[in-house]
């Protein structure tokens, strides 16, 4: 008796893995980079914001940071309850981006536009048809 085929992961899938890696990297390393200079006064000025807003920032960033590198490795075997968690931390990304954009104004508004494209780039990589009949197959 032989066993059904599993369907194998399509380069959408792991696009999604790659871009959700970098994403998260890239969150670590800028919340490392903002809360060594947080107690920055020219930052404090650029930002508006004081010490402990943006190691609060910081520390958000790293926390996220370090579950979306991890969520993404594990999406690669096909969970769909990680697809579930990279889409909900895509959206958080989303926000925080609007987030950003109003609250610091145009200092961070490319940033803020890359990590909304990536954003929604990687959601619609994840739910194209042959992301779901990957994960409809698990």
């Amino acid at each position: 008796m032989s066993t059904p085929a599993t369907e194998s992961r399509p380069w959408t899938v792991t696009t999604v893995v790659v871009l959700a890696t970098i994403s998260g990297l890239v969150d670590i390393i800028g919340g490392i980079s903002l809360w060594f200079f947080s107690s920055s006064d020219a930052l404090e000025d650029l930002t508006d914001a004081d010490s402990g807003t943006l190691v609060t920032i910081a520390v958000v960033s790293i926390v996220l940071g370090l579950i979306t590198v991890t969520v993404a490795f594990a999406l690669g075997g096909g969970s769909n309850a990680m697809r579930t968690l990279i889409a909900v931390l895509m959206a958080i990304r989303i926000a925080g981006a609007v987030y950003v954009l109003f609250a610091f104004g145009t200092h961070q508004l490319g940033e803020a536009l890359i990590s909304i494209v990536v954003a929604a780039v990687t959601l619609s990589l994840l739910y194209n048809d042959r992301a779901n009949a990957f994960f409809g197959s698990r």
